[in-house]
C-alpha cells in the first residue's frame, strides 16, 4: 500500500511541480544564451529565416523535455 503511495505522489510531485519548473527553466536559459553577447544580432545576420531559428529553439526544448521524462521513468523503475 505504501509503495503505490510512494509512487503515485512522486509521480504527481513531478508532473504538477518539477516538469512544468524545469521547462521554464529551460525556457530561461535558451532565451539568456540568445540575447547574452548579442545573440540575437549574430543569430539574425545568419542565411536561416526567422522561423526556423525558433522552430530549432522549440525542437531543443522538446529534446529536453523527452529526455527529461526518460531519466524520470528510468529512475522512477529503477527505485
Amino acid at each position: 500500500m505504501s509503495l503505490c503511495c510512494f509512487s503515485i505522489q512522486s509521480a504527481l510531485v513531478y508532473a504538477y511541480y518539477l516538469l512544468p519548473f524545469s521547462m521554464v527553466v529551460f525556457c530561461v536559459m535558451i532565451m539568456g544564451r540568445g540575447t547574452g553577447n548579442n545573440g540575437i544580432l549574430k543569430m539574425l545576420a545568419l542565411t536561416v529565416s526567422r522561423q526556423a531559428l525558433s522552430a530549432t529553439k522549440y525542437c531543443v526544448l522538446l529534446f529536453f523535455l523527452l529526455m527529461e521524462m526518460v531519466v524520470f521513468l528510468v529512475v522512477f523503475i529503477i527505485a
